[in-house]
């Protein structure tokens, strides 16, 4: 009789025990995931063109390599589709063949980004991303004024889960950005436009949470 009743006891507590252990595991297995992702990038950019026109006189020319650092943070609104900001700092904002005594600006972006997603395979996805915002071009030139206005830009690209959490990333990218300002001849301020364009190739790391 004392056997029995151990037994049956026994046979309780393991029902019990798997009862809640199924619970906790469809628990673990409904818990929302992120919906917050922050990400640092390094960009190299390696294409890029500079139109300026002061008065009627309008001039282009390719840029040298450029360098960049990004910062990302989306929030996830749908599996699919994230909202967020982007802002970009640009160093060696300078023509490819610079006259002597030319010293290189700097470009900071500003940017929204709204980034579509798209799961290829396990802990692999690619994204396309629209990245409209409002760009200064800080100006190192005695007399030029630093430049400000409207840009659009936008990137494909791929992630990579290395945790639950964290993740590397890889992007191609393009921007446009249109700017203006005043130019100093003598005492006479004349306004200037300057139009940049950057193709970026960025590597980075992030987490979600």
């Amino acid at each position: 009789m004392k056997s029995r009743m151990i037994l049956t006891a026994a046979t309780l507590g393991t029902l019990v025990s798997a009862s809640a252990f199924a619970d906790d595991t469809s628990l673990s297995a409904t818990a929302p995931a992120p919906k917050m992702r922050a990400q640092a990038q390094i960009e190299l950019l390696p294409i890029g063109t500079g139109e300026g026109k002061i008065g009627d006189t309008s001039m282009s020319t390719d840029t040298g390599m450029a360098y960049g650092v990004s910062a990302m943070f989306d929030y996830a609104i749908t599996p699919y589709l994230s909202v967020g900001v982007a802002p970009r700092l640009v160093l060696n904002v300078i023509s490819d063949k610079p006259d002597d005594g030319d010293k290189a600006d700097k470009e900071l972006d500003l940017r929204a980004r709204l980034v579509g997603h798209f799961p290829v395979a396990t802990g692999l996805e690619a994204y396309a991303a629209l990245t409209p915002g409002y760009t200064f071009v800080l100006s190192s030139t005695d007399g030029v004024n630093s430049s400000k206005g409207f840009a659009l830009g936008g990137a494909v690209g791929v992630t990579y889960d290395v945790s639950p959490s964290m993740f590397l990333g890889a992007e191609v990218g393009y921007q446009r950005a249109f700017t203006s300002t005043e130019v100093m001849l003598g005492a006479l301020p004349i306004s200037a436009d300057l139009n940049l364009s950057y193709m970026h190739v960025g590597l980075g790391a992030g987490t979600r949470f």
